[in-house]
């Protein structure tokens, strides 16, 4: 039976997916945390607000600094569970290489790369997925021109079997 794997779940490689959700929370922090000083600034600065009384700074303050953090909060929640669902369609096929990858080292050629319709890397998967039935395809062509052989030297025509074995492997070269 050929090893297919079906991704069903978001969070695939979850070390890797969170580190880049929490670079994303990070960045939007950061630039929030930029934002919220020039805007105060410029809010400090602004001529004609310096005819409030204290009660009305302390008013004006606690709305900017209240509503800023429900904007920021906002913003990276959403950036947050959009790099979940973004960084999936890359991780996803990166998941399916390596889960490829580790049934090739083992030797078994019957694995295949498939990816869903809205992933990322697809020509790389189709490349993946090409080279894994030149490689089958190669191998069963062996194994048939080894049948060959063994019927050439069973019947004594070793000029035959010489022949027949100077061409497996020709599709492996090291040029």
């Amino acid at each position: 039976m050929k090893p297919v794997f079906r991704r069903t779940h978001y969070i695939i490689k979850p070390l890797l997916q969170w580190k880049y959700f929490f670079i994303s929370l990070l960045l939007v922090v950061v630039t929030a945390l930029i934002v919220y000083y020039v805007f105060w600034l410029a809010l400090v600065t602004s001529p004609g607000l310096e005819n409030l009384s204290s009660g009305d700074w302390r008013a004006l303050a606690s709305a900017y600094n209240s509503g800023f953090i429900w904007v920021v909060i906002t913003l990276a929640l959403s950036a947050g569970i959009a790099s979940i669902f973004l960084f999936h369609k890359l991780i996803g096929p990166i998941y399916v290489f390596e889960r490829a990858l580790k049934f090739l080292k083992l030797g078994d050629l019957r694995t295949s790369v498939h990816t869903r319709k809205r992933d990322e890397l697809k020509g790389m998967a189709s490349d993946m997925q090409a080279m894994i039935e030149n490689i089958r395809q190669a191998v069963q062509d062996d194994r048939s021109k080894v049948e060959e052989i063994k019927k050439k030297i069973d019947i004594g025509d070793y000029d035959e079997a010489k022949e027949l074995l100077s061409k497996v492997t020709s599709w492996y070269t090291l040029d």
